[in-house]
């Protein structure tokens, strides 16, 4: 699942027939590309994966996760060195969220042994904001392809008009700085 479909953006960002599919392997790539941009930004998953993360041990009860996507602890397993195998903890564990930031507790406290807890992290529907960033995003690269008509090219940083005596300046700005203040709540959280 893709954080924007083909479909969307081909009729609503592109304004390209359902039934023209000439352009779908580009705009498909183009999208993989953003997806794999937009999980770099928001350094975690936006797509619901499976993640597993080692921690060590301390005498807290919760573990920091950094993560703001909804995440679903799967297991979470111990080992007293790492000789050892890993086996399950038998005790209560949840995720506890924290300001938006999710955190695993463990009722005991996570004594000084190594940790490894597998997550489900990301989103099961794709909040519109983030779908708006990724389609916003595969339009601009697409329009900087050849294969668009009067298509810009990449490297242009500024365009001055003149009209009626006046000039005015356009500086086309990076994809990248213009969508990451949307994504900061969809950002994870690192301490």
């Amino acid at each position: 699942m893709p954080l924007v479909s083909r479909a969307i953006i081909k009729q609503d960002w592109l304004n390209i027939a359902a039934i023209d599919n000439s352009k779908d392997a580009l705009i498909d790539r183009l999208i993989s590309y953003v997806d794999t941009e937009i999980k770099d930004i928001c350094q975690q998953p936006i797509i619901q994966e499976s993640v597993t993360v080692y921690y060590e041990g301390t005498r807290d009860t919760l573990l920091h996760t950094g993560y703001t996507a909804p995440i679903t602890l799967t297991t979470l397993k111990y080992r007293d060195s790492y000789a050892d195998a890993f086996a399950s903890v038998t005790s209560t564990t949840n995720v506890v969220d924290i300001r938006g930031v999710k955190y695993i507790y463990l009722q005991d406290g996570f004594v000084n042994k190594q940790y490894e807890a597998v997550m489900s992290v990301g989103y099961a529907t794709i909040p519109s904001v983030i779908e708006v960033c990724a389609a916003e995003m595969v339009t601009e690269l697409y329009l900087e392809t050849p294969f668009a008509m009067q298509a810009n090219r990449f490297g242009v940083t500024a365009i001055t008009e003149s009209e009626a005596g006046i000039s005015i300046s356009k500086t086309l700005q990076a994809m990248r700085a213009r969508v990451k203040p949307r994504l900061a709540p969809y950002t994870r959280v690192t301490i």
